[in-house]
């Protein structure tokens, strides 16, 4: 009975192994098809150099050009420069951004939104290059979530994002990690909403670097990062053309480290429609915008 026992744990070891690496080879071959909208965000240090700091993702609606990310992303802009990464260069960042407002206090502690867009001019999305915009056919901002949906994330970590001393070049690394959505019951005990946020399990022991399975580094930098419902691990269409983006990532939770938190982009897209009213008609209808996203503040 023993050996029974330990023959059927081998085989489900085994089986574990082989539907992980199915997993881990979609989760690549979907990144590959949508790394170029997200770029790396960079501040200049008190010593003038590039610092890793945050992720974005970036979008196009019309003929306006958005970058998207976490609002405590920004909370440094005015106090330093911010650029953005792109194949070959640093671009310092040219635009107007809107975020969610900070408490009297100065902190962000009760802004379980914390969204921030930032319009870019058109010689900088120029410079970035237009294909590597998403377009709203490419997201799902009405998206139900459910523990037995898969979602892929993609981001840049800041121990992930180098700079070469001597070629001043920008080596950066993506993380590509996949899992399942929370139960719907999780979402209240965590003080969250189903409607406007997504929580997705978090195994540090299953993140794809360089097409190795790793455990996963220090998780800033990705605040800002983008989330897809990942359709093409069921063979469903993949990349641009399938894989929806539905959040943008803002927190590691602290009271549970095994959920990561998004916003979901119907937010966003509320919040860009609120600022740029002329582009109602060009953003998807929202059915489930319930949330309040008037405290929006600018910066440029």
């Amino acid at each position: 009975m023993k050996q029974n026992k330990t023959t059927e744990s081998a085989a489900t070891v085994a089986l574990d192994l082989a539907a992980r690496k199915l997993i881990d080879d979609a989760s690549l071959a979907a990144a590959s098809s949508l790394v170029a909208c997200v770029r790396p965000l960079l501040i200049v240090n008190d010593r003038g150099d590039p610092e890793p700091h945050a992720s974005s993702v970036l979008l196009a609606i019309d003929d306006r050009y958005f970058l998207l990310s976490a609002a405590h992303a920004f909370d440094l802009a005015g106090k330093t420069t911010f650029l953005i990464a792109t194949d070959t260069d640093l671009i310092p960042f040219e635009g107007t951004v809107h975020r969610t407002g900070i408490s009297p206090a100065g902190t962000r502690d009760r802004d379980r939104l914390d969204v921030a867009f930032a319009e870019l001019t058109l010689a900088l999305a120029g410079r970035i290059g237009a294909p590597k915009f998403l377009s709203v056919t490419n997201l799902d901002p009405n998206e139900i979530s459910g523990p037995s949906r898969a979602y892929l994330i993609l981001g840049y970590p800041v121990t992930r994002v180098r700079r070469d001393r001597k070629t001043k070049v920008i080596r950066r690394e993506l993380m590509v990690y996949s899992n399942q959505g929370v139960p719907s019951t999780a979402y209240q005990k965590l003080g969250l909403e189903p409607f406007v946020h997504l929580a997705v399990k978090f195994d540090r022991k299953r993140v794809i670097e360089r097409g190795v399975q790793c455990i996963a580094p220090k998780l800033t930098g990705l605040s800002g990062c983008g989330v897809w419902r990942f359709d093409s691990l069921l063979g469903e269409g993949g990349g641009l053309g399938g894989d929806k983006l539905v959040a943008i990532l803002n927190e590691h939770e602290p009271s549970n480290p095994k959920v990561l938190v998004a916003t979901r982009v119907s937010v966003y897209l509320a919040a860009i429609g609120m600022v740029f009213p002329a582009l109602a008609n060009s953003i998807p209808k929202l059915r489930r915008a319930r949330f309040n996203v008037q405290e929006i503040s600018e910066i440029v």
